[in-house]
């Protein structure tokens, strides 16, 4: 990683382990002046090469992305917010990208599928939300909804979660003739990570595949997941 200006000690010290920077009189006046870096990550064959710039300024207790902006996956990335690091952790974010372009990440993804993403992510008083994330495919109308909410815990594995997808128009492949469809859907799920409830609701169709409504429950833990029987409406019946 490379930052470029004064500021290239800050680069390296915004969110370091321990609380011992926050007085150095140095790093908080940079801070407070302002931060501008520039780095780059290092090449892969799924993510290729990454260049990111940011800009922002704060202090002691906050910090303030007015934008944290990547050319990554083909496309561009940018994240701006705000970050508190006092006794009690708080962040504010909000995402957006287009013309991403994973096929580094998922094999046969066509290079027409170009996604899109937009998004928001609260920290406050322990409890997290990701609110309306949206990754999209321009081109065929494919869309994918996410949200969640849980409250940190002492224990990560204790960590309650509830969160929800939901989906329209998704097809295999992305473009093209699709293999398998799925006009709309539900994934739901609910506890923690040594105790949880998952419901999916779909529909599903394709060639040779007699279009019909399925629903699938399960309860989990860190030993695997436990699935009820499948329940399927098709051909005017019920499986």
């Amino acid at each position: 990683m490379t930052a470029i200006g004064s500021m290239a000690r800050v680069a390296t010290t915004i969110i370091p382990p321990g609380d011992d920077w926050k007085d150095d009189p140095i790093v908080a006046a940079d801070l407070e002046a302002g931060l501008h870096a520039r780095f780059h990550t290092l090449d892969s064959p799924a993510l290729g090469t990454g260049s990111w710039q940011l800009a922002g300024s704060g202090g002691r207790e906050q910090f303030t992305i007015e934008q944290l902006r990547g050319e990554i996956l083909g496309g561009v990335l940018t994240l701006l917010g705000e970050l508190g690091w006092g006794d009690v952790p708080t962040a504010r974010l909000t995402l957006s990208g287009e013309a991403l372009q994973p096929a580094g990440l998922v094999p046969d993804w066509p290079e027409r599928a170009q996604l899109s993403v937009a998004g928001e992510l609260e920290l406050k008083d322990r409890t997290f939300r990701l609110q309306n994330l949206v990754l999209q495919i321009p081109a065929t109308g494919s869309r994918l909804n996410f949200d969640a909410r849980g409250e940190l815990a002492q224990q990560p594995l204790e960590t309650p979660l509830q969160a929800e997808i939901s989906w329209s128009a998704l097809s295999w492949p992305p473009t093209g003739e699709s293999l398998v469809e799925s006009p709309a859907g539900r994934l739901k799920l609910d506890g923690t990570p040594t105790d949880y409830k998952l419901e999916l609701e779909t529909g599903i169709a394709g060639p040779g595949i007699p279009r019909g409504e399925w629903r699938l429950t399960g309860q989990g833990d860190l030993g695997g997941l436990r699935l009820q029987p499948l329940h399927g409406q098709l051909l005017d019946g019920t499986l």
